[in-house]
C-alpha cells in the first residue's frame, strides 16, 4: 500500500529526463531519503512562484517597457554601483535614482513597519 495522497484534486503528470540527469537525481534522492514526486512538486511550485502573475521578479516583458532600466542588484558591491552611475547615468537619471533612494529609506525606517519575520536577517 502506497503513501496516502495529501491532495484535494490530484493531477498526474509524466515527463522525460536525460538518462544522466535522472541517474544523478536518483543518487541524490536515495542519499537524502527524498521522495522523487516531492522533488518534482517542489520544483514545479518554485517555478510557479517565480513566474506567476503578480510576481515582482523581472519578466521578459519588462525589457520591452521603455521605462525599464537594468541596474546593478540592490546589494551589489558599491564599486559596481559607482561604475554604473558614473558611466551610464545622466544627471536627470541620477536625480530619479536619488528620489527612489529617499523613498526606499523612508520605507526602511518607517515607524509603522510591520514585522514580517525576516528582521533577524538584517
Amino acid at each position: 500500500m502506497g503513501r496516502p495522497e495529501k491532495f484535494k484534486q490530484p493531477k498526474g503528470a509524466s515527463f522525460r529526463l536525460e538518462k544522466e540527469l535522472y541517474n544523478e537525481v536518483e543518487k541524490i534522492r536515495w542519499r537524502e531519503h527524498a521522495d522523487f514526486g516531492e522533488i518534482i512538486r517542489r520544483a514545479v511550485e518554485d517555478y510557479v512562484k517565480a513566474h506567476a502573475e503578480g510576481n515582482e521578479t523581472f519578466k521578459m516583458t519588462d525589457f520591452q517597457d521603455p521605462d525599464f532600466v537594468a541596474m546593478p542588484a540592490t546589494m551589489a558591491p558599491i564599486d559596481k554601483w559607482d561604475k554604473f552611475i558614473r558611466q551610464h547615468m545622466t544627471i536627470e537619471e541620477r536625480k530619479k535614482l536619488d528620489k527612489r533612494f529617499i523613498d526606499l529609506r523612508k520605507t526602511i525606517n518607517a515607524a509603522n513597519f510591520k514585522d514580517t519575520g525576516v528582521s533577524e536577517r538584517l
